[in-house]
């Protein structure tokens, strides 16, 4: 009995077969399109639950501009206008800064007995990790006169450790980053890939003061190429951005509609960039989807006209011809 079943299946399939295929790619495009949706959904929220992570969630970051030297234009960060001074004058002027944090960065091999590796080091204060919320997992943290007397101690990525160390403890070892020695003290909380596809276990930290000492070639007192914000509120961000690009044009002394020697970039906006792109992303595969399952049904509709007009063609000949000559003569 199975068998008749199956001849009258596929005698019906090869009967109306352009309706049996465009039915069957609508269903595989839409499942296809619905797992994409969802992935791209899936997608979306780990990376930026990366980005807070690796970023902070309320947070500000003002940058020094950009330097030219020979014709060339060398990126962000490259000059240092800022200072110690702009960071106590947003402390103490913006109420709605929760957190202050200056900073240096650059870039140095790390070094320990026969392994080196090209890394990323950072020059930070207490507040920094108040910031970003970044834990460390081995050892133990900086304490106040690490930041005061400009110790040379570190604390250390886990791919900077692995790297160095493979199976081996870190703590208590002496590495050097450029031509400075410094003592491990503590390995930061393992954070993987970041949301723009960085890995930010590949970094070492190090006191502001010490980094000023021993790492950084600065000619500005106090200077700092990045001031890192934490805003207590989320919805006082934009304010804040505000208040702050006010205060530090005043304090830099630039004219109203010149170019600042700083930027402020605000997290959140970054976050909500990402979020809506992907909103968009969804909408055009669910419009894909739709445009197909009305591909699909016009020609099905289309298929079903032309079998009825056979058949009446069939019934009546010479009617159906009459229609035919009346459909190319209209």
């Amino acid at each position: 009995m199975w068998v008749d079943s199956f001849r009258t299946a596929v005698s019906s399939l090869r009967g109306n077969w352009l309706r049996s295929t465009l039915t069957s790619l609508g269903v595989i495009i839409g499942i296809a399109a619905v797992i994409v949706m969802v992935s791209v959904g899936q997608g979306t929220q780990n990376e930026i639950e990366k980005m807070v992570s690796g970023l902070g969630a309320n947070r500000l970051d003002i940058s020094s501009g950009s330097s030219r030297s020979g014709g060339v234009r060398f990126g962000a960060g490259s000059r240092i206008p800022l200072t110690d001074s702009d960071a106590k004058a947003i402390r103490q002027q913006i109420p709605e800064v929760a957190y202050v944090a200056s900073g240096l960065r650059g870039n140095a091999q790390a070094v320990y007995a026969e392994n080196n590796w090209s890394t990323s080091w950072q020059g930070l204060e207490p507040d920094y990790f108040s910031i970003i919320g970044w834990d460390v997992a081995q050892g133990a943290g900086f304490e106040d006169s690490d930041y005061k007397s400009g110790n040379k101690v570190i604390l250390i990525g886990e791919t900077v450790r692995r790297e160095l160390f493979g199976e081996s403890s870190a703590i208590g070892e002496n590495i050097r980053i450029g031509k400075t020695p410094f003592q491990v003290i503590g390995v930061l909380a393992e954070k993987g890939q970041g949301g723009f596809g960085q890995d930010q276990d590949d970094v070492v930290l190090i006191p502001l003061e010490t980094a000023r000492r021993r790492l950084a070639n600065i000619s500005v007192p106090g200077g700092v190429n990045q001031i890192a914000l934490g805003v207590a509120r989320a919805e006082d961000l934009p304010y804040v951005q505000e208040q702050v690009e006010t205060l530090l044009r005043q304090l830099h002394k630039i004219q109203p509609g010149a170019e600042g020697d700083f930027s402020v970039r605000n997290i959140a906006e970054i976050i909500a960039t990402r979020t809506e792109t992907t909103r968009i992303m969804s909408l055009l595969l669910g419009a894909v989807q739709r445009g197909i399952g009305a591909i699909e049904q016009g020609i099905a509709t289309v298929a079903g006209l032309a079998r009825l007009r056979g058949a009446d063609a069939d019934a009546h000949p010479q009617g159906g011809i009459d229609l035919v000559e009346a459909q190319r003569v209209g």
